[in-house]
């Protein structure tokens, strides 16, 4: 009986040891990566950093997603420029040596100021409306160019034109950063010139309109001089 219970026991014990090992293996050669990274901004330009953790292998791919629609790199540490301020959502896709294990982030960054204007026009009378945005911080600078070697540093400027004419008005922000951008919007207005002719049989006139301008469209308001209109 005693032998019986040491063979028992030498079976438990082994059974113990190959389990013992078989978790140990695993623990080993299991792998996993967690993808992060980290990135410095100037204006525009970014370097880009990978500090993905990687658990029992090495990394050896990194699929990098700017978030542009176009711009990509397999570099870890990646340095890109946008063409145009906004937010994007930046990816990192990294994959370790065996080719199966990978893990994904993603993080938004933002790149102020975004420029954006409007405007209010009379004729030759225009108020410029600023409508730029900053998803972090302050704007801190406007400067209008007028498109007539005239400019202002107001945020929102109003502006008569001294001629008739097409203009291309640019406006340049800056963010408290240092960062700047810049829109630009055509803008133009052109004096009517009103003119007309008639015909008459006695005391009826037919009036013939023949006012013109360079460009839009006009109305118009008669007055027959008796207190009547049209």
């Amino acid at each position: 009986m005693r032998e019986g219970k040491n063979d028992m026991s030498k079976f438990y014990n082994t059974a113990f040891l190959l389990l013992a090992f078989v978790v140990f293996n695993l623990q080993v050669f299991t792998q996993s990566v967690t993808a992060d990274f980290s990135w410095n901004q100037t204006c525009k330009e970014f370097k880009f950093f990978d500090n993905s953790i990687p658990v029992g292998g090495t990394i050896v791919q990194w699929d990098w997603d700017f978030g542009d629609g176009f711009g990509s790199s397999t570099d870890p540490d990646p340095l890109y420029t946008y063409l145009t301020p906004g937010d994007y959502t930046v990816t990192l896709t990294v994959t370790l040596e065996d080719l199966i294990t990978t893990d994904q982030t993603s993080e938004i960054i933002y790149i102020d100021p975004i420029a954006e204007f409007g405007y209010i026009q009379i004729c030759d009378y225009f108020e410029f409306l600023d409508q730029s945005t900053a998803s972090t911080g302050n704007i801190t600078d406007w400067l209008w160019d007028f498109g007539d070697s005239n400019t202002s540093t107001d945020q929102n400027p109003i502006y008569t034109y001294p001629a008739e004419g097409e203009y291309t008005v640019l406006l340049t922000v800056t963010h408290e950063s240092g960062c700047e951008d810049t829109v630009s919007q055509v803008v133009s207005f052109y004096y009517p010139t009103a003119a007309f002719s008639y015909i008459n049989i006695c005391e009826h006139f037919i009036f013939q309109n023949q006012s013109t301008v360079t460009s839009g469209t006009l109305s118009y308001l008669w007055d027959f001089g008796d207190t009547f209109t049209s």
